[in-house]
Order: structure tokens, then sequence, then C-alpha cells
């Protein structure tokens, strides 16, 4: 396997599975980032105009976050064998796109050049609501993970790339 390049803003948001799986098992990889201000450069070059990107060393081009955690996954032998396992820990993996909306919404206003400092502030309180879906949804986490483990991680007693995703 040659060299590969992962493409993501310079924190840890939804690159951050592939990183730690790439890094925890010695695959070699570029950890490429850049800041809010380089994306309009950066965007059009990417599929679906998002990140994170996984460039393959042959020039191939990998893009969503579950298709390169999978990718990576299997790659690094976190991936668990049994189907049933796979998907039942894959049930958190894919909620966690529903706690990432609301985040999102309130760190793109924050590193919005125009947005003001009292609508940056507003996205924020609006995320953090005591009753609020952020909330609710970190909630249900909770409990369906007081549910599922199973061992020392929600599929056993291995380190599966969902516990990587959830951390």
């Amino acid at each position: 396997m040659g060299k590969l390049t992962l493409h993501y803003f310079d924190f840890p948001g939804r690159a951050e599975p592939a990183r730690l799986m790439l890094t925890l098992s010695g695959v070699e990889f570029t950890d490429k980032r850049f800041t809010y201000a380089e994306w309009p450069d950066i965007q059009p070059s990417m599929p679906f105009h998002q990140v994170p990107v996984l460039e393959l060393s042959d020039g191939r081009i990998l893009a969503q976050m579950a298709a390169i955690d999978r990718y990576c996954a299997s790659l690094t032998g976190m991936l668990p064998a049994d189907a049933l396992t796979l998907a039942q820990v894959e049930q958190g993996y894919f909620f966690m796109n529903d706690i990432w909306e609301p985040i999102a919404t309130a760190m793109t206003a924050n590193r919005n050049p125009e947005a003001s400092e009292e609508d940056k502030a507003k996205a924020w309180q609006q995320l953090l609501q005591p009753e609020g879906l952020f909330k609710q949804r970190l909630g249900l986490l909770d409990r369906w993970l007081g549910k599922q483990r199973k061992g020392k991680f929600p599929a056993g007693d291995e380190l599966c790339y969902v516990d990587l995703a959830l951390f």
C-alpha cells in the first residue's frame, strides 16, 4: 500500500476517526490540513465540494466520512468481521451524523468571517440549550451505549472504528 493523503480542516471533526485509525495502526499517511480561509479555493477540487477526502496513492479519491472510515477500518483491521456485530455498532456510528448536524451549524457560524459576534454567540447558545436537540441526541446515544456494550467496547473486547468515531 502506498501513502495516503487525508484532506480536512485544521481541527478534529469528521476526519478524526480516520486519523486515529491510521495513526494507531502505524499506517503512513499525509494529514493535509487547511484553514477555513483556504477552503473556498480548495472546495471546487473536492468531490461533492465537501471534506473529508482520502486520496489514495494511485490518485483515486474517496469522499464522505463513512466511506473513508470503513476503508480505513478495513485497512487497519478495525472492521468487525461479524456482520451482526458490525450492524449493531454502526447504529451508533450513523447516529453520530445526527449529533454532528447541530454542531456543524454552530461551527459554521463561528468560522464565518462575516458573522457578527452576536450571531456566533447565538449559534452556540442554541446548540447548548438544556432541552435542545443536541443534548437530547447525546442522551439517546448515552443510553444506547449503556445497552450496547458487550466488553471493553461496544463491539466487544477489540477496538473497532466505531469506537474511535464515538470518541
